[in-house]
């Protein structure tokens, strides 16, 4: 028998209960993601992760460190320009971000 989340909870202090709260929505939003890379035909890890990247930064600026973080090799680099190219053209309308990361 499962417990439910108000058993989960007992007995934890207010730091504990937004923690696991914010668990929950990090591993929510990495599953939508996820399923966003596959709909935007991301099939390999590196474009997985810059995809990533791109999408879960709040701004040009972290993406752009998150992208420098993910030590690609030189040849990977030019993943970035693609994975950049198709997520401008999934837009419905222009998106100046793609072009500030770029």
């Amino acid at each position: 028998m499962e417990p439910d989340a108000v058993d989960m909870l007992e007995g934890k202090d207010e730091e504990q209960i937004d923690f696991l709260q914010k668990g929950k929505t990090n591993q929510v939003e990495a599953n939508e993601i996820a399923k966003a890379a596959k709909k935007h035909s991301m099939n390999t890890d590196v474009k997985k992760a810059i995809f990533n990247a791109v999408i879960s930064a709040d701004d040009c600026l972290q993406a752009f460190e998150s992208i420098n973080s993910l030590g690609l090799k030189k040849v990977q680099e030019r993943e970035v320009v693609r994975v950049l190219v198709q997520c401008c053209l999934t837009e419905k309308t222009y998106n100046p971000y793609y072009s500030l990361l770029a």
